[in-house]
């Protein structure tokens, strides 16, 4: 803002470690003589070419800021202005303290689609972080279907027998972005004949602005089937006429199902 006019005034800023600049993104309003002269990840520089007294220009600058910032740190910047009228630059800082966010969103599915009762199920559970921030310690947490059986996961995976909990952690903060994913296989139980349903649930020590995609859900249909074997043998290869002989039936359920009103006709 000036009091008097002004010309060829030109603004600077520096901008700390921890922010960055984008060079051209910053804009007026009103923008009628404004333009950029140097720019920078670290700082900037723009020219207003007149200025009524009275009058006033608003210099937008976005800046982005250090996805693993800490907490609680603040970042101060400090602006220049000085015009063909005046014999000295005049300045002022802002401060903002920045505070972590990071979107976690929950991810699963399910190898194979379906399952047979008696049969193996591979779940890949995973995590992405939307941003903007660094997600710390990200954890995925899978309370498993009392239709299955834990059989083994990633390593990093932890299994909680009473429980039949799956948790899967990692001290690696995940960046902006990026995803992780784990493995869990199971064995679905010889009586289940419903869905193998299953969710995990990702959390973070990050701030989450949005709750609602911490959770993931995959249902697996269930079915029954059991390969039979049967085989037979007679007691003798060649038998004289008028005698008697034996013929013997062996069969087995290969499964994975548990077989139920199995027959054999002869």
């Amino acid at each position: 803002t000036s009091l008097v006019p002004a010309s060829n005034i030109v603004v600077a800023d520096t901008f700390p470690a921890g922010l960055t600049y984008t060079p051209g993104s910053a804009t007026a309003s009103p923008s009628i003589g404004f333009s950029e002269t140097s720019g920078t990840t670290g700082a900037a520089s723009w020219t207003i070419a007149d200025l009524a007294g009275g009058a006033s220009v608003d210099i937008t600058v976005p800046l982005k800021t250090n996805p693993s910032a800490t907490a609680g740190t603040t970042v101060t910047t400090t602006a220049s202005a000085i015009a063909d009228e005046t014999t000295s630059a005049v300045s002022d800082s802002g401060s903002v303290v920045l505070t972590p966010s990071a979107d976690v969103v929950a991810t699963k599915t399910a190898s194979p689609a379906s399952a047979m009762a008696g049969g193996m199920l591979t779940y890949t559970v995973g995590a992405t972080n939307n941003g903007p921030s660094d997600a710390q310690n990200v954890v995925l947490t899978d309370n498993l279907s009392t239709r299955v059986t834990y059989v083994n996961s990633s390593a990093g995976c932890t299994y909680n027998n009473g429980q039949q909990r799956v948790t899967c952690a990692s001290a690696t903060p995940l960046a902006p972005g990026a995803s992780r994913t784990s493995t869990i296989t199971v064995r679905v139980k010889t009586t289940t004949t419903t869905n193998a349903d299953n969710t995990v649930v990702a959390s973070s020590s990050t701030a989450d602005p949005l709750g609602t995609n911490n959770s993931a859900t995959v249902l697996v249909p269930v079915g029954i089937g059991a390969d039979l074997r049967l085989t037979k043998s007679a007691s003798s290869a060649t038998v004289p006429h008028g005698q008697t002989f034996s013929y013997t039936l062996a069969y087995e359920s290969m499964g994975p199902s548990t077989a139920t009103g199995a027959q054999i006709v002869d």
